[in-house]
C-alpha cells in the first residue's frame, strides 16, 4: 500500500492508521533518509496506541519506551551498523519483551538481515519506505508481507 503525505499532519495521520492495525508482537521498520518523517509516523502510531508522552526521536538514547494500551519501544539505529552492536545495546532483550508490545525501528536498513531475524521472532513485521517527493510531500509505502 502506498500513500502520499502532503504535510507533517498527514504523516501523523498515516502513522495513526497504521498504529490502529498493530497488535502485540508487531514490529515496524522504517527506511528513509533523515528528515523524511519517520518520527512523525511514530507520533501517529503512538496516538493510536494511546501514548500520552511526547514522542521524540531516540537518536542519542538509541531507544525510548512509551506506555499506552500497548508498550511501544522506539529505536533509532542510525549509529548502529551490525548485529554485534545490536547485541551490545540489548536490542534482542527488547525483542523478547516486545512480544507484549510493539517495536518501532528507525534506520532499520543499517542492519542487513534485521527484517529476516525479526520475522522469525515477532508476530508481524511492517516495512515502511519513506521517500521525499518535494519539500512537503512524502511517498509512504507500507509492506506488511515480511515473514509471510
Amino acid at each position: 500500500m502506498t500513500e502520499i503525505s502532503r504535510s507533517e499532519q498527514d504523516t501523523v495521520n498515516i502513522g495513526r492508521r497504521l498504529g490502529e492495525r498493530l497488535k502485540p508482537g508487531d514490529a515496524v521498520l522504517f527506511n528513509g533518509e533523515m528528515g523524511n518523517g519517520k518520527t512523525y509516523l511514530t507520533k501517529g502510531i503512538g496516538k493510536a496506541l494511546l501514548v500520552e508522552d511526547e514522542i521524540v526521536s531516540p537518536t542519542f538514547s538509541l531507544v525510548r519506551e512509551y506506555q499506552g494500551k500497548l508498550p511501544m519501544y522506539h529505536f533509532d539505529l542510525f549509529r548502529i551498523n551490525d548485529f554485534d552492536a545490536l547485541l551490545g545495546i540489548g536490542f534482542f532483550d527488547y525483542v523478547a519483551t516486545a512480544r507484549n508490545g510493539v517495536m518501532v525501528i528507525e534506520w532499520s536498513e543499517n542492519i542487513k538481515g534485521l527484517e529476516f531475524e525479526l520475522s522469525k521472532e515477532m508476530a508481524r513485521v511492517f516495512k515502511i519506505n519513506i521517500k521525499k517527493i518535494s519539500q512537503n510531500e512524502r511517498e509512504i509505502e507500507i509492506d506488511d508481507s515480511i515473514g509471510d
